[in-house]
């Protein structure tokens, strides 16, 4: 789920000063499905290996989930609507919803820009 999104993340220079000394791990559950990142110094990488312990926790749906990754809705607004759940430290969530948005930022710019 989050694989275009460590494309994004791991390619943009806006995201770097963001990236954590300690690996922050992240598990996203939806419809019946894990997968389990790690984000560090080195950027956004998905793990094969369920972590021991992790940092953030993503419940949801494919659909609202999709909506998040691709900048749509911000983790604020569907957490109001109650479609998507997330735990961990409010600095890790902040910082992943900041990662998330400036990537998607900095995408949708290369796409759009006038540099040929």
């Amino acid at each position: 789920m989050l694989h275009q999104l460590a494309d994004q993340v791991n390619s943009c220079e806006l995201i770097k000063p963001l990236l954590p000394k300690k690996t922050i791990y992240i598990s996203c559950e939806y419809n019946n499905k894990s997968e389990y990142y790690m984000l560090n110094l080195s950027g956004l990488q998905p793990m094969k290996k369920v972590p021991e312990k992790w940092h953030v926790k993503i419940l949801s749906n494919e659909k609202e989930m999709n909506e998040f990754i691709d900048g749509k809705l911000r983790l604020q607004q569907l957490m109001k609507l109650n479609v998507l759940q997330v735990e961990g430290r409010f600095r890790d969530i902040l910082r992943l919803e900041a990662m998330i948005a400036l990537s998607t930022k900095y995408s949708e710019d290369s796409l759009t820009s006038d540099k040929y």
